[in-house]
């Protein structure tokens, strides 16, 4: 979960935002 990693969900949502910024 979440707490569990921290830093990996992050991580996804670090990534998820690059690919949003690609595609605008």
């Amino acid at each position: 979960g979440v707490t569990s990693n921290p830093a990996i969900f992050q991580k996804a949502i670090s990534t998820s935002n690059a690919y949003n910024d690609q595609f605008r």
